[in-house]
């Protein structure tokens, strides 16, 4: 998880579905999701929109879709374009 983290951060979802794929037991899963910070999705969504959003053609429907390959939820993606909404006064 470390690992995923640092250089590929992906939401709670998809780090439960590959540690299942590789073959983690759904007890250890939990435990190891439930200590990670309750806003590491946040965190880790907003790194990778903001490293991402050059590249996308000013389309926040492809960030969000972008993100939710990435396995972040709805909420933490709306969290996210509204953030960068704020900061930078418009989306692009």
């Amino acid at each position: 998880m470390e690992q995923r983290a640092t250089f590929k951060p992906m939401g709670a979802r998809r780090l439960r579905q590959e540690l299942g794929q590789h073959g983690v037991s759904p007890a250890v899963i939990t435990e190891a999701l439930s200590r990670r910070p309750a806003d590491a999705d946040l965190a880790a969504a907003l790194a990778v929109a903001r490293r991402k959003r050059p590249f996308l053609g000013g389309d926040p429907g492809r960030l969000a879709s972008f993100l939710a390959r990435r396995g972040f939820t709805g909420s933490v993606i709306e969290n996210v374009l509204r953030a960068l909404e704020e900061s930078d006064g418009d989306f692009y």
